[in-house]
């Protein structure tokens, strides 16, 4: 969950791409909207998703963050 209280963060207006294709990254992109950031995709490891759309967002390969001028956020869990 983003933290409401930070100051030193401005996102309006930010691009943003989500690492993480599961509940927390839909969640994380609910929140960063509300904050006025824009989501202009979510990436994943799982190639089954890559150039498929999640709430009309792209997903793209972690390659591809290479061609993106946005910040990431990570939202994703691993297990073993």
């Amino acid at each position: 969950m983003i933290s409401e209280e930070r100051t030193d963060c401005k996102p309006e207006g930010r691009e943003v791409v989500i690492f993480g294709t599961g509940e927390g990254g839909r969640m994380a992109k609910w929140q960063l909207e509300d904050f006025g950031c824009r989501v202009i995709a979510f990436s994943d490891n799982n190639q089954a998703k890559w150039g498929t759309a999640i709430e009309d967002v792209p997903v793209i390969s972690p390659a591809e963050l290479l061609n993106r001028n946005a910040a990431i956020v990570i939202a994703s869990t691993w297990e073993q």
